[in-house]
C-alpha cells in the first residue's frame, strides 16, 4: 500500500539498520517490509544458511530493493556478485570484475527462484499432508481395533457371567437337594427314635407297681 511504501521510505531515510545499527547503506526491503543494508543482509543469510528476516524470522521467498535514497532513481542494472540493484548515479563506475545484468533479467532469475521456493514449499506441504493421512489411517485403525477388542471383552465377560450364573444355580440346587436328603434322613431317624421311645415306654409301664401287682394277683 502507499502508506507502507511511505513508511518504508521514511525508515530507510531516517532509520538505522537493525543488523549493524548504522545508517542504511544500499537498503534492501524484504517482502515483510523490514529493511536492512544489502551487505548486512547478505552476510546474515550466508551465516545462517537460510533466508529468513532477521527481525520477524519470516521466510523470504523474494526481496525488493528500495530506490537510491540520494537520487530517487529506479535501478536499471543489477550486480549479481553483490546481489543488489545499482543506482545509475552513485554506483557507477562499478567494479569491472563484477557481473552486471539488467534488472529485468534479475527479476526473471528471482521469478525462477520464487517458483523453485514455491515448489519446495508445496512439496513440503504435500509431505505433511501424506503424514496427516497416514496418522489419520493409524487413528482409524486404532479406533476400529479398540471397538473390536471391546466387543470381544464384553462377549467373554457375558459368557463368564452366564457360566457363573449356571454354576450358581447348579450348586444351589445341589445344596437344596442335599438339605432335603439330610432332612429325610433326620425324619427317618426321628421316627425310629420315637418308635423306640414308645416301645420302651410301654415296657416301662409293665414294670410299674400297679401292673406288677395285677400280674402277680392273676398268677395266684
Amino acid at each position: 500500500t502507499r502508506k507502507t511504501e511511505r513508511d518504508n521510505l521514511k525508515e530507510i531515510t531516517f532509520g538505522d539498520c537493525h543488523l549493524c545499527s548504522e545508517t542504511f547503506k544500499d537498503p534492501v526491503t524484504l517482502t515483510c517490509n523490514h529493511s536492512f543494508c544489502s551487505s548486512c543482509l547478505k552476510t546474515f543469510w550466508e551465516q545462517n544458511k537460510k533466508k529468513n528476516c532477521p527481525r520477524c524470522k519470516q521466510k523470504i521467498l523474494k526481496k525488493s530493493w528500495a530506490v537510491c535514497n540520494k537520487h530517487q532513481k529506479e535501478p536499471q542494472l543489477f550486480c549479481v556478485d553483490e546481489d543488489k540493484p545499482l543506482c545509475p548515479v552513485c554506483d557507477f563506475p562499478h567494479q569491472q570484475s563484477h557481473k552486471v545484468i539488467p534488472v529485468e533479467a534479475a527479476i526473471d532469475v528471482l521469478k525462477e527462484q520464487l517458483k523453485s521456493d514455491l515448489k519446495s514449499l508445496q512439496d513440503e506441504r504435500d509431505k505433511y499432508k501424506q503424514m496427516e493421512e497416514k496418522y489419520n489411517e493409524m487413528r482409524e485403525h486404532i479406533e476400529k481395533q479398540l471397538l473390536s477388542t471391546e466387543r470381544q471383552i464384553r462377549a467373554e465377560f457375558n459368557k463368564l457371567q452366564q457360566f457363573l450364573k449356571e454354576e450358581e444355580e447348579s450348586r444351589l440346587a445341589a445344596l437344596r437337594e442335599e438339605e432335603e436328603q439330610k432332612g429325610r434322613t433326620i425324619s427317618r431317624e426321628m421316627k425310629m427314635i420315637e418308635e423306640q421311645i414308645s416301645s420302651l415306654s410301654d415296657r416301662i409301664l409293665l414294670f410299674s407297681p400297679p401292673q406288677i401287682l395285677e400280674v402277680l394277683s392273676g398268677g395266684l
